[in-house]
């Protein structure tokens, strides 16, 4: 952002005297912000952790989210709140099968991750949440990603309410 004006304390500034426009600032000062969604279904395998690829975004500030690769990159240094929630299919569960969903950094770490075990044999949808907030260096990449044990490849419920992913830079 470039300021060719210098103001006095009082000063009213109008929209002209200003080299930028409020959209621009209001990007500079808050940033980052996704919200991304899944719009078909994706085979989760099983018993290997799959990245999940949001396909649609309702908003993607920074241009940041690929939903071809399901890859978030850092493009500005600072703390970002990060969720997410999956649903599968309907599957035949077996007792002690489970689903863990993880936020994965820079293809390393796991810096939060949500285990829900089946207790007892059932059919039904599994569902998974996962939130933290951490410290992300402009250029570093968040995966969400499923591991499941059923014995059978399982899909995702589509649909903004149900496999999501939110990441907002809150400073």
């Amino acid at each position: 952002m470039t300021v060719t004006n210098t103001f006095s304390a009082n000063t009213k500034i109008k929209s002209a005297s200003v080299n930028t426009n409020f959209s621009d600032i209001d990007t500079q000062i808050n940033g980052s912000a996704v919200n991304a969604y899944r719009t078909a279904t994706q085979s989760m395998i099983n018993a290997t952790y799959t990245t999940i690829i949001f396909t649609s975004e309702s908003y993607d500030t920074l241009g940041e989210y690929n939903n071809a690769t399901g890859i978030f990159t850092a493009g500005v240094t600072g703390k970002y709140h990060i969720e997410s929630s999956v649903h599968t299919a309907n599957v035949a569960w077996v007792a002690g099968e489970y689903n863990l969903l993880r936020i994965w950094h820079n293809n390393t770490t796991a810096i939060a991750q949500e285990r829900h075990q089946h207790e007892a044999s059932s059919t039904q949808i599994a569902h998974n949440f996962v939130s933290t907030e951490t410290i992300l260096t402009a250029g570093d990449n968040i995966r969400i990603q499923l591991l499941q044990n059923s014995g059978v490849n399982i899909g995702l419920t589509t649909g903004l309410f149900y496999t999501r992913l939110c990441i907002h830079r809150i400073r």
